[in-house]
Parts: C-alpha cells; structure tokens; sequence
C-alpha cells in the first residue's frame, strides 16, 4: 500500500492562519470581522455537557406543520441518537447562570448594527451543525444562534482543544499560544458553487480547485469559464496576497462574484496534510510547481464518479451537514422528511 505524504506546519505557520492573524493584514478582500476575547468562563460554558444556553438567551426552534419545535422530534427520538441535544430536557431544568455576560453582550451590541453574523472562533467556523438553525445555515441573527451554533458543533474541540494541543508540541521556549478568540463575520451569501480552494507553495500558486467535492458544477464544464476564473485568482494572488501573507506555503479558500472578477477571502489554512484537506489534490502533486505556466485546476468533470472521491477519504466540505448517525438512516431525505417520517414511525408504534 502506497504511503500517504505527511506535511507539517510549523508553529508560526498555524499562528498566520487564524483569523486574528490574517483578517488585519486583508481585510479590504473579506467579509468584515469582529473580534471577541473569550474567558475562562466562556470556556467553561463550551466545555459543560449538554446544550443549555444561559438565562435569558432561549434557543431558537423548528417550525413545520404539527411539528412545534425541535423539542417535538427530540422528544421521540431514536434511542440511537441518545447523544444528540435533549432541548426538552433543556426547557424542564433549572436557567442556567450566564457567567460571561460581557461577550453576550458585546454580541448582543453587534446584532444592533448587523443583520445576520457567522461565528468560528481562532481557525474553524462550524458547518456540520447547521441544522441546529432555522436558517440551515450559519447565518445567525440572535446570541442566542451564535452560542447554539458553538455549543452545538465540533468547533471548540477543533480549535480550542485541538489545535492548542498541536501547538503545545510544536512551541518553542519564546513562542506564545494564541489566545481564544470568538470571531464574528459579517453574513454574505456564499454560492457554494463558487467556492475554490487554492494552495500555496514556495510562494507560487501550485493548485486551484473547487471546495465543494460532492457534485458536479455545470459551468465548470466550460473551458473558457474555468480560463477566466483561473486568471481571476492568479492575478489575486499575485497582486493582493502574495506580498502581504507572510508564509512561504499556505492555502487560502475563496468566493467569487456572480461575474467571475472579484474574490472574497473566506479562510486560510496551514499548508500540512494533518490539518487541511488538499481535495480533489494529492499533496505529491501540490509539493512541485506546475511544469506549465498555467496554474493547475481540478474540478469534478461530468461522468466522474462523486462515490470515488468520497470512499478516498476526502471531507467533501458541506457534505456532513447533519450528525454522523442521522446521516446514516436520512436515506437522502432532507432533514423534515426525515422528521416526519420519524415521527409517523414513532406513532404507528405507540
């Protein structure tokens, strides 16, 4: 079996890419950011088991036909999904203590002059939960979303325990941990067809390629549509990136304009095969620069088999919008079918 390249980052490459460090130096070409210190506290909140917001801050529920809120399906839910949030038993307890009232309220005054907010702390923004939301998505519009959102995803262990542990490893005797951020990014509605991942090496763009793995994108059949959103991103790079990110390898995701000729920074990643998923690349064909002038991009052509990229390993970025174990028994239904089946299932069996 041939053996998968391993990449690591330093410690002052992962410090480069959290929001804190890169919004500053390119905040003319993202959505604008606003930055939350987080305390021990709050900390603590992430960490408690459960899904209890603090007093004051009700968690927001579904609404479809007879089903109320989401406290109607968890109340009959599955014994198999034990684990997911129990909103009812929420509702019976005790309010909770809110223990960091001065970041609800700098959210709170943030919600006064902006519609819709999109939470992720240091590195991550959570986009396995967003089903928890009535919006689908991670459009928040209350506190009260933003600490559902948090509580609700993987998000803190990604960032807060996981990426601190790896840190932790690489640190040297002079270099400091990052502290906690909560990062809260203006809304903007992301086509997600859009979407492009682009890798970095030796400062030279090496690989551009769609960020959504699990489908095919007409348009991208078009040569001379995929020509010009290849010019779009190489002249980005060259002329807004490229002199002001400080690393030598990196990859940054994009978004761009309905016409192909203004990008939007969404994220940058460490250059590391641990850490960021090199998609429809293999890091081998991302370690040499390309043996043409033009840059490398990947797409999923028409007649590829999607099932192939997914048995690979690749995280399909927005395929596990909903738990692993819901996943499993949806059979391609969306998440209200899902739940009026469930529910008719359940009262067939009372």
């Amino acid at each position: 079996m041939r053996k998968i390249m391993s990449i690591s980052a330093s410690f002052a490459d992962i410090i480069e890419c959290q929001t804190p460090s890169w919004y500053p130096l390119l905040s003319a070409h993202a959505p604008p950011t606003m930055f939350i210190p987080i305390t021990d506290q709050f900390i603590a909140f992430m960490e408690a088991d459960g899904i209890l917001l603090p007093d004051g801050y009700a968690a927001p529920t579904f609404h479809h036909h007879e089903i109320e809120d989401d406290r109607d399906f968890l109340d009959h839910r599955d014994p198999d999904f034990d684990d997911l949030p129990n909103t009812s038993e929420a509702h019976r307890r005790e309010p909770v203590p809110n223990t960091f009232p001065d970041i609800t309220h700098s959210i709170d005054e943030l919600f006064r002059e902006h519609d819709y907010l999109v939470p992720k702390l240091n590195w991550s923004a959570s986009s396995s939960d967003i089903w928890v939301l009535n919006s689908r998505s991670m459009q928040c519009s209350c506190t009260a979303e933003v600490l559902l959102l948090l509580k609700s995803s993987d998000v803190y262990a990604n960032d807060i325990l996981d990426m601190m542990n790896v840190l932790s490893t690489l640190r040297g005797e002079n270099d400091q941990l990052p502290n906690p951020t909560l990062c809260l990014q203006q809304w903007i509605d992301l086509d997600e067809q859009r979407e492009f991942r682009c890798f970095v090496r030796h400062q030279q763009l090496v690989g551009v390629c769609q960020r959504y793995i699990d489908r095919v994108f007409a348009y991208l059949q078009n040569p001379a549509a995929t020509h010009n959103i290849l010019r779009t991103i190489s002249s980005f790079f060259v002329n807004h990136v490229k002199s002001v990110f400080p690393l030598q390898d990196y990859v940054f995701d994009i978004h761009l304009s309905e016409t192909f000729d203004t990008v939007q920074l969404i994220d940058f990643n460490p250059y590391d095969s641990n850490l960021t998923d090199s998609l429809l690349f293999s890091w081998e064909e991302l370690q040499s620069p390309p043996n043409n002038l033009e840059t490398p991009f990947k797409f999923i052509r028409a007649g590829d088999n999607i099932a192939d990229f997914v048995a690979s390993g690749k995280r399909a970025s927005g395929m596990h919008r909903f738990p692993d174990e819901i996943q499993d028994v949806m059979n391609g239904e969306g998440l209200l079918e899902f739940v009026d089946r469930v529910s008719h299932d359940m009262n067939r069996h009372d």
